[in-house]
């Protein structure tokens, strides 16, 4: 896949990054190009700003702890950031709060304990799966509104620039 194709040339320095950062933390090196190449792809066809996109992959790789939490935790976000209407950044935090644990932040996905069944605490991949489940299809759901076409002809059009 080609990167920049993928998220245009404000945003292909985060890409490679985030592509990177992704190896570094135990992706094999074509599983990380194609988790960026999808997740960039996604995120700019979703309408957000490549400056949004670049600025959450930052702040979901620092707050992960490996390159499969970070791609999971992303496209939980995307989806969360349409179902509620905010902001991209605030629903990286979100996510990112929720996966460490956080009782509060789990209860805003639909999630009312952060142990399993036999009393041990879930692993921030167990957390995310979870959130991931609960916010399942509000990106796509949000991307057949007129206010998600209208957002994903600005984006494009910005790109053309």
């Amino acid at each position: 896949a080609n990167i920049q194709g993928v998220f245009g040339e404000k945003t292909e320095a985060a890409a490679k990054e985030f592509q990177n950062t992704l190896t570094q933390r135990g992706l094999t090196q074509e599983n990380a190009l194609k988790a960026s190449a999808a997740v960039g792809n996604l995120a700019g066809a979703a309408g957000f700003e490549p400056e949004d996109i670049q600025q959450a992959m930052s702040n979901v790789i620092v707050k992960m702890h490996n390159g499969a939490n970070a791609t999971t935790a992303f496209q939980a976000a995307m989806d969360n950031a349409r179902i509620k209407g905010i902001s991209l950044a605030t629903s990286i935090q979100q996510v990112t709060i929720a996966a460490e644990g956080s009782l509060k932040s789990l209860r805003q996905f639909g999630i009312t304990t952060n142990k399993d069944v036999n009393g041990n605490l879930k692993t921030e991949a167990q957390l995310l799966k979870e959130i991931k489940e609960n916010t399942k299809g509000g990106l796509e759901t949000y991307m057949k509104t007129p206010l998600g076409m209208i957002d994903r002809m600005k984006v494009a059009l910005e790109e053309l620039k």
